[in-house]
């Protein structure tokens, strides 16, 4: 099995090999950069290591290229962003080359885009999974757990902590002057509207809108609308006929620092690069501003830091389900890179059927939540627990 790492030099793609190598046994792994020593060094790495691994100077955006390289490979492993950019043309080079592909795309509309694809996956014999991260990724396989059993599911919330209240918890900490790129979509995901589901249907509302969350067993808080492909996924494949919502858990003076910068970039003031930069230096007039301006938002309270919940019918009776987690690594490329890791090492040698899709519809919650565990180093019980309220 030979596979191509594209953007593998990159903080969430070296994390995603670096565990590949510990859970698999692949032929080769080419890791493809634009830059040639960057890509060199976690060949080096992994070699040392004992797997078979290259470099390649690689730029995705000659297409044409690219396509002359898929040719000689099995699987291609893109965590290429942004995906807004790269997913659909690397999908598509993927899928006219035959060769197996992965992702990490967490922009909800590259992935439609890349979902009405499926038609040509399957005629051309190729596998896709896309948004196999963290979120999407590991939520999305909490929703499995979250739906499992339901019918006539109505209802269904996704939220993961930006920074909690309660909890020792940043994720503003991991970027440590890198991945840039991650905080730009999320910018990118907090301004003007953003996809949600509503009554089986997708449309489009303003982003960063509270919406409270009260669930027994899991806690009560508020969380804010965010752009993210599982209101995309989640309708299809878990039948959903009402509501569907990503959720970003953030603490009040957090919440107000993000109103700030999106009402600076929506009316021209800022770029969203600028607004990051503003983020990661943590300017004293935008904290100074949001502490003023913090008793106006509502904040994450007991919020874990990762849960879906879903309602629906079991039994005859009308209930809330929930799968959560109370612990992960911090560090976004451990908490993306493990479960992409993961997604490749327990599929890559197994038949699948051809076709484009998310997690939820491919993956096995088992082994899949014990690796992540063990990879995360978590324990178990903190990685995952799950509850059922039976509603009036």
């Amino acid at each position: 099995m030979k596979i191509l790492a594209l953007g593998g030099s990159g903080a969430m793609g070296h994390l995603a090999l670096s565990t590949l190598a510990q859970i698999a046994t692949p032929d080769e792994i080419v890791v493809a950069d634009r830059n040639h020593a960057a890509a060199e060094k976690v060949a080096e790495e992994l070699r040392t290591t004992g797997v078979n691994a290259s470099a390649l100077e690689l730029d995705v955006t000659d297409d044409a290229r690219l396509r002359e390289v898929l040719a000689g490979f099995d699987v291609v492993m893109n965590s290429v962003g942004p995906f807004f950019r790269f997913g659909v043309p690397i999908l598509k080079a993927a899928i006219a080359t035959g060769t197996r592909y992965y992702d990490i795309c967490d922009d909800p509309e590259p992935t439609l885009q890349m979902l009405e694809l499926d038609a040509q996956a399957k005629a051309a014999g190729v596998t896709a999974i896309i948004g196999a991260g963290a979120s999407p990724g590991f939520m999305n396989m909490l929703g499995v757990l979250a739906t499992q059993g339901l019918t006539d599911i109505e209802d269904v919330t996704s939220a993961w902590s930006f920074n909690s209240s309660y909890q020792d918890w940043d994720l503003l900490r991991s970027f440590k002057g890198q991945s840039q790129a991650a905080l730009e979509h999320f910018f990118e995901q907090i301004t003007g509207t953003v996809t949600v589901l509503e009554q089986g249907e997708y449309a489009q509302t303003p982003a960063l809108v509270p919406y409270p969350v009260a669930v027994p067993g899991l806690g009560e808080g508020t969380g804010y609308i965010v752009g993210h492909p599982e209101p995309i996924t989640f309708r299809d494949s878990f039948g959903l006929k009402g509501n569907c919502r990503s959720l970003c858990l953030v603490t009040p003076e957090r919440a107000a620092e993000f109103s700030i910068l999106k009402q600076r970039i929506e009316s021209g003031e800022l770029t969203v690069g600028q607004a990051v930069e503003l983020l990661v230096a943590r300017d004293a007039e935008v904290s100074a501003r949001a502490s003023l301006e913090a008793a106006k938002y509502p904040g994450v309270q007991d919020l874990p830091i990762y849960f879906v919940a879903a309602t629906g019918t079991t039994g005859g009776q009308c209930v809330t389900q929930f799968a959560a987690t109370r612990n992960k690594p911090e560090p976004m490329a451990i908490g993306t890179g493990v479960p992409f890791a993961v997604t490749v090492a327990t599929t890559v040698g197994k038949v699948l059927p051809a076709g484009v899709f998310p997690p939820e519809r491919i993956l096995e919650t088992e082994p899949f939540f014990s690796l992540v565990a063990e990879h995360w180093d978590v324990q178990r019980s903190e990685l995952l627990y799950q509850g059922s309220t039976v509603l009036a």
